[in-house]
């Protein structure tokens, strides 16, 4: 094997391991974008009930307790730092889609760097199989 075909062996590696590392981010931001997206309808069924709502309230680790919600117009949302804050569920839910359009955006520049990257990799095998 000459220098040059070294340095091609070795520059499709490291292409191979940035796709590898984009596939696995994309994974991360898609898993996001799905609990964004079950809080979005969770908002929306809340916002939509009227009256005491019997719901199951989360203390950790897969451990729950039953309460009753009284106000489905207004929850509490962390804003950092264990600080939280009440708001509408409407305010709650412009977080959330700015969240989710975020993540899509993200992740639409990310498959665009996959793109890129697998036809660099497309390339680099055409020059070593020669």
């Amino acid at each position: 094997m000459n220098k040059e075909d070294e340095r091609l062996y070795m520059e499709m590696q490291l292409i191979s391991q940035q796709i590898m590392q984009i596939q696995e981010h994309l994974q991360l931001m898609n898993q996001e974008l799905n609990e964004i997206n079950l809080l979005s309808e969770s908002l929306n069924e809340l916002n939509n009930k009227k009256g005491n709502v019997e719901a199951l309230i989360p203390l950790g680790g897969g451990i729950y307790t039953k309460g009753v919600i009284e106000n489905t117009k207004k929850v509490v949302a962390s804003v950092g730092g264990r600080i939280a804050v009440e708001k509408s569920i409407e305010d709650s839910k412009k977080i959330v889609d700015d969240q989710s359009r975020i993540i899509i955006e993200n992740m639409e520049n990310m498959e665009e760097n996959l793109n890129n990257l697998a036809a660099q990799a497309q390339l680099l095998q055409h020059k070593i199989q020669k």
